[in-house]
């Protein structure tokens, strides 16, 4: 009879700002949520991604956070941090993309079952104007 092994993994979030008890407690942990969150403050506040984490690096190893490691492996890090939020960016625009799919399904079923126009249809089904264009170019 084989043996089995029970495995307990606990996920701890890291976000900036989020269960600061850790973060409080162990430096390291707190310099790479702030690291992050420097990023995506960059962002939101325009900055393109690389401009973002070139900027977070600066400001870190001026202010001594993951100084050394920054200093060390500067371009490392930015390859690494614009792949992530690439592949971050890239889940978003599928993620909308069959949002829309779904929606412009929606449309063409009330159309059938209901023998509306399509405008009708997204007035139905409460489809935002914005998204309207996107859903009228998949039917």
């Amino acid at each position: 009879m084989k043996q089995r092994i029970l495995f307990i993994c606990h996920v701890i979030n890291i976000t900036y700002k989020k269960h600061r008890k850790i973060l409080e407690n162990c430096r390291p942990l707190w310099e790479y949520s702030f690291f992050v969150h420097r990023i995506e403050e960059n962002r939101k506040s325009g900055m393109t991604i690389d401009e973002a984490i070139r900027e977070a690096i600066t400001y870190c190893i001026a202010h001594g956070i993951m100084k050394e490691f920054l200093e060390t492996h500067r371009e490392e890090v930015v390859k690494m941090f614009a792949f992530k939020w690439d592949a971050e960016e890239e889940k978003k625009v599928l993620r909308a993309e069959g949002e829309e799919k779904g929606r412009a399904d929606s449309v063409r079923s009330l159309m059938e079952t209901l023998h509306c126009t399509k405008e009708k249809a997204m007035e139905l089904l409460k489809i935002p104007a914005d998204i309207q264009p996107k859903v009228l170019a998949l039917l």
